[in-house]
């Protein structure tokens, strides 16, 4: 049988005889053994370098028995996740069970095996962690297919912000030019009062609940944070940053020059507890 598609078996034991009596029970099926009498380091080296597809782990043992050896494989998160059953001929009551599973053994198996018994079980945890991982793995994809989509919405998010901002520019250029026009008072007043309200329209309504439907409850948490409250322009400023906004980008939309960033910045980190060399964009990408 070819070498890649052999399961690995790791047997820790001191009793040869237990590597004699599992090769003939296995006999020529799908599973490649490593033995070591050793528990403890060796044990844990030989996991790591083979990630063997499950561990056979003796109970009693002369130098490390096989609980210490347990909990030095599930202690290393190289080995954590490799599946142990627990063999004895001792420690065969359901206190040691219990023991056993609570340090992070999946099965529990008696000497002398019953070789049915034994490969039954064998097939059924390599299985189960099998399908484990292959649901970690579609966890997984489906947590970095959330993540891009994430990405995109901060994107189209600043897109519709900036796009406002120029919607908004328009207007106010229209509204001069209709003051100047020959239009009657009237005609002024009402596209005026037409102009005004759009103005004062809920833009920042529409891109604030596009902006918690990606991140939910963030203004929230940046209210409970300590320190001084933020003014509503720098809440805005903060939704901004954590969109992905460029500073020139934010001050246009703010409606503030280029000059009073640095001094916005510098304002909002203090009301936050922030020091000079904080990184105000880091701070509220981690809210």
């Amino acid at each position: 049988m070819e070498k890649e598609s052999m399961h690995t078996l790791l047997l820790i034991d001191d009793d040869g005889k237990t590597l004699l009596a599992l090769k003939d029970y296995l006999g020529n099926q799908a599973y490649r053994i490593l033995y070591t009498p050793k528990g403890g380091s060796e044990a844990l080296k030989l996991a790591l370098n083979e990630q063997p597809t499950l561990i056979l782990l003796d109970w009693v043992m002369p130098d490390m028995d096989g609980i210490e050896t347990l909990q030095v494989l599930k202690a290393n998160p190289e080995a954590a996740h490799i599946p142990v059953i627990m063999i004895t001929g001792m420690h065969k009551e359901a206190p040691h069970l219990k023991q056993a599973l609570e340090i992070g053994a999946v099965d529990f198996l008696t000497k002398p095996f019953d070789p049915i018994v034994l490969q039954a079980r064998m097939a059924n945890v390599i299985r189960l962690t099998q399908a484990t991982q292959a649901l970690l793995k579609v966890k997984e994809e489906e947590k970095n297919r959330l993540r891009e989509e994430v990405e995109v919405k901060k994107r189209t998010l600043a897109s519709q912000a900036m796009h406002s901002h120029e919607l908004e520019n328009l207007l106010r250029d229209v509204q001069t030019y209709v003051k100047k026009d020959s239009w009657t008072p009237e005609d002024q007043k009402h596209m005026s009062h037409r102009i005004n309200q759009h103005l004062q329209s809920n833009s920042w309504d529409d891109f604030k609940k596009h902006f918690e439907a990606v991140n939910p409850d963030f203004f929230q948490r940046l209210q409970n944070l300590e320190g001084k409250a933020l003014s509503p322009a720098e809440i805005k400023f903060a939704a901004y940053l954590r969109v992905g906004l460029r500073n020139t980008d934010i001050a246009s939309l703010l409606g503030i020059g280029k000059d009073s960033i640095s001094s916005s910045l510098h304002r909002m980190k203090k009301k936050l507890a922030l020091t000079a060399d904080d990184s105000l964009r880091d701070f509220i990408q981690q809210i």
